[in-house]
Order: C-alpha cells, then sequence, then structure tokens
C-alpha cells in the first residue's frame, strides 16, 4: 500500500484528536487566565495585593514640634514698667501704650522731634521664648555687656534700630526706634536699653 492510500484510509475522527487535544488545552488555559484577572495578580506563583497601603497619622516618623520654652521671670513684667518715668523724661518719651504684636508684648512711646528726622516711635518689647540668637535682622553687631546682660545692635527689616538684651538663652528684650535717621534712631535706642537693663536685674 502506498503512503497516499494510507492516509487516505485515516479516519475523519482520528485526524481531528489532535485539534482536540489543542482546543481541550487552550479552554483549560483561559480558565486559569480568568481566575488570575478575576483574583490579585500573582509573580512567581505567589499572590500580590493591588491594595495601596496607606499610613495612619500615629505612624508619621515625624515627631509635633515642642512649643518654645516660656521664660517664667518675664511672665508678671510688664513692658511699659521697665523705664522709669524720669528716664523716658530725659528722652523726650510720651505715651505708654501696651499692646501684643506676634511673640513679643510691646510699649510704645512717641519722641516728637523738631524735624521728621528726629521723630522716633520707640518701643520695649518682651519677648519671652526667644533670645539673641533668634534675632532676624541685618548688621547684627555685638555691644559691651549693659550692667549683667549680654547686648548686641542690629537694624531691622522694616528699617529700625534695635538694641536687645539678653535675659536667658531662649528669651529677650528688644528696645527700638522707628522713623526719622537710621544713626539717630540707633542712639534713641540705645540709651532706651540703659534705661531698661537696671530693671531686669
Amino acid at each position: 500500500m502506498s503512503r497516499s492510500d494510507a492516509e487516505a484510509c485515516v479516519s475523519p475522527r482520528s485526524a481531528s484528536r489532535p485539534l482536540l487535544v489543542v482546543a481541550a488545552a487552550s479552554v483549560l488555559l483561559l480558565a486559569g487566565c480568568s481566575e488570575r484577572i478575576q483574583g490579585s495578580p500573582a509573580v512567581d506563583g505567589a499572590a500580590v495585593s493591588t491594595t495601596a497601603t496607606v499610613a495612619s497619622p500615629s505612624s508619621s516618623t515625624g515627631s509635633p514640634a515642642e512649643p518654645p520654652q516660656v521664660d517664667s521671670r518675664l511672665a508678671d513684667v510688664e513692658p511699659c514698667a521697665l523705664a522709669d518715668p524720669a528716664g523716658l523724661a530725659s528722652l523726650g518719651l510720651t505715651g505708654g501704650s501696651a499692646e501684643s504684636i506676634g511673640a513679643a508684648r510691646v510699649c510704645r512711646y512717641r519722641h516728637e522731634g523738631r524735624t521728621l528726622k528726629e521723630t522716633f516711635t520707640v518701643s520695649v518689647e518682651i519677648f519671652e521664648t526667644y533670645g539673641i540668637t533668634d534675632i532676624v535682622g541685618r548688621d547684627i553687631r555685638p555691644l559691651p555687656k549693659m550692667g549683667s546682660h549680654d547686648a548686641v545692635l542690629f537694624l531691622e527689616p522694616t528699617g529700625g534700630c534695635a538694641v536687645s538684651l539678653a535675659v536667658t538663652e531662649t528669651s529677650r528684650i528688644d528696645n527700638t526706634a522707628h522713623g526719622g535717621d537710621q544713626q539717630l534712631a540707633c542712639r534713641f535706642a540705645t540709651r532706651l536699653a540703659e534705661l531698661v537693663e537696671p530693671n531686669l536685674r
């Protein structure tokens, strides 16, 4: 029997068996794929969760900032009581109104000069939580000690001049003058600091 005759003798049923095997394998493969799609994606045979992990607030590595340390020695000190009336009069200062500005408790005075260059707003400012190392200003210059207190002079961002007296590492008294000639403002700030310092002892 020739090869062509043998091929002709093969029944259609036996010839379709490979096709059935391939079809069955395809069905099984599709079933497996559908199961994976419905579940979690697999990597190396292990299921991997698709849910994102969100850290709770309590698991944050950052700790809340501690509040600044308050100098209790200044808690009962009134800014308007730090310079005596005679000393204020010697500087030609009038007024004396107390207010709070940011972290400072302030007493404001006024010096009315003969000209605008000689006219100033002068202030005593108590900072209970910020020392002289926390000063924000320019041209910061150390001064000789005033009494028992370290002192620095600096120019404020707003254009005024200030002399700061260190009370502790985290507290200070600023004596400021705004307006008019800046050199004259620095003289007022220095003289005001000299009036205030004895009342800090």
